[in-house]
């Protein structure tokens, strides 16, 4: 149970609930999975090997599908060879891999137990003070000794917003674009007041004038629309023909008529600022719908209505699609299988002490691209080696029983998940000290442990960065798909991505710089 729970906490993070809990249960079973299948292929040291190769170039291809995926698959890999290494009958390993899939059920109640209570509120209601305010001084005239309008909501909106820095989840995209979008519209706003300023100063009465007045009562109401949606946490109730009225008044100022050159240039600029800031309020709009509670709910509602057949379907087409040489999720699967089946075989051929962490440090460490690999793999050694003299300290100096064991056990686990997204060497330092906790609460020797922990983590490591010498991708190899990948996913594009689509130009055209917007 311990083992599910803390193999499925890999896979909590910051993202809505319901995209949580289903990414944790799905963790769940593949670790219980896993679980049943090391447990009952260990006996026989070919069957295993066979086993942790297939399961190895599956979890390489997971790579293809998301990050999350590649992920749950490295989590369920490292379960199999864990339990490879303790063969058991049939009853033994369903009844092993029920109290795995329990651990990891708790660990998923414990991440949701607190679904009623929404985040983000703090960062709601500065954002929605922001757009209010810019509601209010859009009407007011613009002066040049005034600073710019909303500049202590900015602060504040600001403020509250910097500790999303490493929230990546959709919640977190969308306030820090919604601050984008406000910062945006306070510059447009700005410079639109001047220039209502003038035109009031300078052409009273003129049909300009009246357009940009029109145009910036409709901002100031649709602003005002947005703020008190995210302050109330309901959707924005902009009315659709506001924005299309602004639009419409924007097309006022392309009429040609018989004016000078400095009133055309007037008009140029002021439609630039009318078209900009029309479609800021579009994207705010969206935005702030999307991001109160009924919007997340109603965003997740959408997304939950695709049926599992097509996203079954999609998975698969992107997973044959990536089935060649020529993608590096494939080549990352081909490796990471070799080199988990050769760790495995080598391991149990000189019967080492606890063989299982040598496969198991392969599969860590093996990355799709070098950096990471050759980063992982210093990381691991160094965090192994400095986890296993905490370890050490913590047994001589701590007063020895099973009330100290569990007490360290939970401080262990609450400073893997605090600190250890921060930095993969912190995090292998206390993991190491906690499966050595784990290992030793089981009255296995902690001396043995240690020892059998560093050889096998060194000769892991080792065949790791030896097998990406030999059969290295490069990074800058990846730059293309990369770059592709990220144009389709922004497009909306949702195929299997394995290399970019064919433009129609030739190659000496495909070199020249984009000249349009």
């Amino acid at each position: 149970m311990a083992t599910g729970a803390l193999n499925v906490s890999y896979s909590d993070s910051y993202d809505p609930y319901m995209q949580r809990a289903r990414k944790m249960l799905a963790a769940s079973v593949f670790v219980a999975l896993a679980l049943f299948a090391g447990a009952l292929s260990g006996r026989h040291t070919v069957t295993a090997v066979l086993v942790a190769a297939t399961w190895a170039f599956a979890a390489g291809m997971m790579v293809a599908l998301s990050q999350a995926a590649a992920d749950v698959g490295t989590i369920s890999l490292v379960t199999l060879l864990v339990y490879a290494a303790v063969p058991q009958p049939p009853e033994r390993a369903i009844y092993g891999g029920l109290l795995a899939f329990a651990g990891g059920l708790l660990q998923t109640l414990l991440s949701v137990g607190f679904w009623p209570l929404r985040r983000y509120l703090h960062q709601r209601l500065a954002l929605g003070d922001l757009y209010l305010e810019l509601a209010r001084t859009t009407i007011t005239p613009a002066t040049a000794t005034q600073p710019p309008p909303a500049t202590a909501q900015s602060t504040q909106a600001q403020n509250a917003l910097a500790n999303l820095d490493n929230d990546h989840s959709v919640e977190g995209e969308r306030y820090r674009l919604l601050l984008s979008q406000a910062e945006r519209m306070r510059l447009s706003l700005m410079t639109l007041g001047r220039m209502r300023a003038r035109v009031d100063r300078e052409q009273p009465g003129t049909r300009e004038a009246a357009t940009l007045k029109a145009f910036v009562e409709i901002c100031a109401r649709v602003l005002r629309s947005i703020g008190e949606s995210l302050r109330a946490g309901v959707p924005a109730s902009v009315v659709p023909e506001d924005l299309r009225e602004l639009r419409d008044l924007a097309e006022e100022l392309r009429e040609e008529d018989e004016t000078g050159p400095q009133a055309l240039a007037f008009k140029r600029d002021a439609r630039f600022q009318m078209d900009a800031l029309a479609g800021q309020l579009r994207s705010a709009v969206d935005l702030a719908t999307s991001s109160t509670p009924a919007g997340v709910q109603a965003f997740e509602r959408r997304e939950a209505r695709k049926p599992w057949t097509m996203r079954l379907s999609g998975a698969l087409a992107t997973l044959l699609a990536n089935l060649s040489l020529g993608s590096t999720a494939c080549r990352h699967a081909i490796r990471l299988s070799v080199c988990v089946a050769l760790g495995d075989a080598l391991a149990r051929g000189f019967e080492l002490n606890r063989s299982y962490w040598l496969p198991m440090t392969i599969s860590i460490v093996l990355k799709p691209d070098f950096t990471a690999t050759f980063s992982r793999g210093v990381l691991r050694l160094i965090g192994t080696f400095a986890g296993l003299v905490f370890a050490t300290g913590l047994f001589h100096v701590l007063p020895a029983g099973l009330h100290a064991e569990v007490a360290l056990i939970i401080v262990l686990m609450f400073v893997l998940r605090w600190v250890g997204s921060a930095n993969y060497g912190i995090f292998v330092t206390t993991v190491t000290a906690l499966v050595v906790l784990l290992i030793a609460m089981t009255g296995v020797s902690p001396k043995d442990v240690m020892a059998a922990r560093a050889l096998n983590t060194v000769a892991g490591g080792a065949v790791a960065l030896l097998a990406y010498w030999l059969w290295p991708t490069w990074e800058r190899t990846r730059v293309s798909e990369a770059i592709w990948t990220e144009r389709g996913w922004r497009a909306g594009w949702r195929g299997p991505i394995c290399r970019p689509p064919s433009t129609g130009r030739s190659r000496n055209q495909e070199r020249q710089p984009a000249r349009s917007a």
